[in-house]
C-alpha cells in the first residue's frame, strides 16, 4: 500500500526528484527504527515506580514506544 502512495505522490516528477524522495523516505525509516529501539531501551531501564509515574508498566513499554515514534 505504501508503494501506491509513493507512486501517486511522485507523478509528474523526474527521476532525480523520485530518487531524492526515496532516499528521504529511507532516511526517515532508519531514524524511526533507531528512535524506537532507543526509546524502548531507555524505558526498559526505568523502575516500576518510575514507569508508573509515567502511566506505563513493563508490559506496555514496546507498544507505547511504537505509538510515540510511529504514531500508531
Amino acid at each position: 500500500m505504501a508503494t501506491s502512495q509513493f507512486s501517486s505522490a511522485s507523478r509528474g516528477l523526474n527521476i532525480v526528484d523520485r530518487v531524492f524522495i526515496a532516499i528521504d523516505a529511507l532516511a526517515t525509516s532508519v531514524r524511526q527504527y533507531y528512535d524506537y529501539h532507543r526509546t524502548v531501551k531507555v524505558l526498559s531501564k526505568l523502575t516500576a515506580r518510575e514507569l508508573d509515574d509515567l502511566g506505563l508498566n513493563s508490559l506496555n513499554v514496546e507498544s507505547e514506544a511504537r505509538k510515540l515514534v510511529y504514531g500508531n
